[in-house]
């Protein structure tokens, strides 16, 4: 009787998995746009095939989709008013909207595809393991694992996405200087970072900033740090925290 429910439970098991995708349409179109986010940034920092630009735009092209439809989802009904647009900029999801489509006409970066990439990896792994939940306990064990293993590793993966959002702020300061960067980009990011730092569900940015803080503070007050690169430290430290918001 056991064997004849298991075998009837498998044989429903992909329709079960079928009505779940159907009935939620938009969460599959982000899963899918996410794995091929996750897929374009591998084929891009791991020269396998294909044209590298083309993986590269595809990458912030899928990551622009799937914000604007997650912003879509938690955003009210359109509004033409300064608090719409205030709440608007609170979404975690607004913010890599602007992201994606600030560095989609800028020279490719690797650095770029980590928060998209990380970002992308998590939520996919979060509706796998949904869809898993809905077939047999014994099927896809690599799968499984694969999807828990991410899970165990988020915060630390979070972290660093956090830390590449900020490290890119120095490297187009770089670029601009080089002749490789547009003028309006440090600008148009530092808003991008401002919105990171105030974030009210990610906490993230601010920790690293935190951090770096502590190490510079830690490193300049050491006695064998010479003086001009303490006092460089900490009026660094100074600006920054001029420019928080």
């Amino acid at each position: 009787m056991s064997d004849s429910s298991n075998r009837q439970q498998q044989a429903n098991s992909p329709q079960s998995v079928k009505e779940y995708l159907m009935q939620n349409k938009l969460q599959t179109c982000m899963w899918v746009s996410r794995i091929v986010t996750v897929w374009s940034c591998i084929f891009f920092i791991l020269p396998i095939s294909g044209n590298q630009i083309v993986h590269y735009r595809r990458a912030l092209m899928c990551g622009a989709v799937t914000s604007i439809i997650r912003t879509y989802q938690r955003s009210p009904s359109f509004q033409l008013s300064r608090e719409y647009f205030n709440l608007l900029a609170k979404e975690d999801s607004f913010h890599y909207i602007l992201f994606c489509f600030l560095f989609l006409a800028h020279m490719p970066m690797s650095p770029v595809l980590f928060p998209i990439g990380i970002f992308a990896l998590l939520h996919a792994c979060t509706f796998t393991s949904l869809l898993l939940n809905l077939t047999s306990p014994g099927s896809f064990q690599m799968i499984r694992g694969l999807t828990i293993y991410i899970h165990q590793k988020q915060q630390m993966m979070m972290m660093f996405a956090a830390s590449t959002e900020v490290i890119l702020m120095p490297m187009i300061i770089f670029q601009l200087f080089s002749g490789y960067g547009s003028i309006l980009l440090p600008f148009v990011y530092y808003r991008f970072l401002c919105m990171r730092y105030t974030s009210q569900r990610n906490p993230y940015s601010r920790q690293i900033f935190y951090q770096y803080r502590l190490t510079i503070e830690y490193l300049t007050s050491r006695p064998s740090c010479p003086s001009f690169l303490r006092t460089f430290g900490l009026k660094f430290i100074s600006f920054v925290n001029k420019l928080s918001p």
